[in-house]
């Protein structure tokens, strides 16, 4: 069965690049990052836009002092972002390999993940994994499988 990934997109990690970073040490490296990944990986004509429970984090110093964005369950009202799926899909009879690599992947382009980790954890920030209700049940133990990796 293959699996078709998305990533939740809100803030820089949708718009950054060369041309209108905020960073301020090597400014045009992630940025660059984050558009090439964007423009490899993800089929941006089908985004979709969503609510979601997004609310202003810690101050970021090495951005000019802007706030990085978060989701919480706490917010009175719902902000916007987008749902864009994956060009490409992941077998995920065999392994789980696929998915892993697509989540180092975003991990390095939210600076997460330094040059030599292989990390989707950080304190100020992680890659997450949500499955859906259909894959769930149509995978019976498929998804504790994965899960578990």
């Amino acid at each position: 069965m293959k699996l078709q990934g998305a990533v939740i997109l809100i803030g820089s990690l949708y718009w950054e690049d060369p041309d209108n970073c905020i960073q301020l040490k090597d400014p045009k490296i992630l940025a660059s990052k984050r558009k090439n990944w964007r423009d490899e990986k993800l089929d941006m004509n089908n985004r979709d836009l969503i609510s979601l429970p997004i609310r202003y984090g810690r101050k970021s110093t090495s951005r000019y002092c802007t706030y990085t964005m978060t989701f919480s369950n706490s917010v009175e009202k719902n902000g916007h972002g987008y749902v864009v799926p994956y060009f490409e899909k992941i077998n995920v009879k065999d392994n789980f390999n696929q998915l892993y690599y697509q989540a180092i992947e975003l991990a390095k382009v939210e600076g997460i993940c330094k040059s030599g980790e292989n990390t989707l954890v950080k304190k100020w920030g992680s890659v997450g994994l949500m499955l859906s209700k259909r894959f769930i049940e149509n995978l019976q133990d498929r998804p504790s499988d994965l899960l578990e990796f």
